[in-house]
């Protein structure tokens, strides 16, 4: 595990999402895993769908405590998540939409679910949110999901 206190904001992240460099978010720690892309069971994919997010419910969601492990190695920083270092004003709360962050709730729309435009499927490069309905453990190395 690398122990410097590095930080990084998710635009620095988000530049690092190829083979080349691939970068994620995992409980506010910032991983490289550029050097595990070759080694990941799954193949390299399944790190670069995730590379420049916080993937931190998928992770935690298929892997075992001996991956999460596995990961420190990997550790480069943390995630900076107080205030907003991005080049855009637009991306401050006060700038928003819904305006300042003091601004009450109760004003705000009621956000409705839209009914999705092509049926679910797994396709290759895309990540597709699913809502993990339940998680049970077999053994000590296989769950369902």
């Amino acid at each position: 595990m690398n122990t410097t206190s590095l930080t990084f904001t998710m635009s620095e992240v988000k530049k690092h999402n190829s083979a080349d460099s691939a970068w994620i978010v995992v409980r506010g720690h910032m991983y490289d895993c550029t050097t595990f892309l070759k080694d990941h069971p799954d193949g390299s994919d399944s790190i670069l769908i995730n590379a420049e997010t916080n993937c931190t419910e998928d992770f935690d969601a298929i892997h075992s405590d001996k991956a999460k492990k596995l990961l420190e190695e990997y550790r480069i920083g943390e995630l900076l998540t107080m205030g907003y270092s991005s080049d855009s004003a637009a991306s401050s709360p006060n700038n928003s939409v819904h305006g300042a962050t003091n601004y009450l709730s109760s004003h705000l729309a009621t956000i409705k679910e839209i009914a999705p435009t092509r049926n679910v499927a797994l396709v290759p490069h895309e990540k597709i949110p699913c809502k993990l309905i339940s998680k049970t453990n077999v053994s000590h190395d296989v769950r369902l999901f």
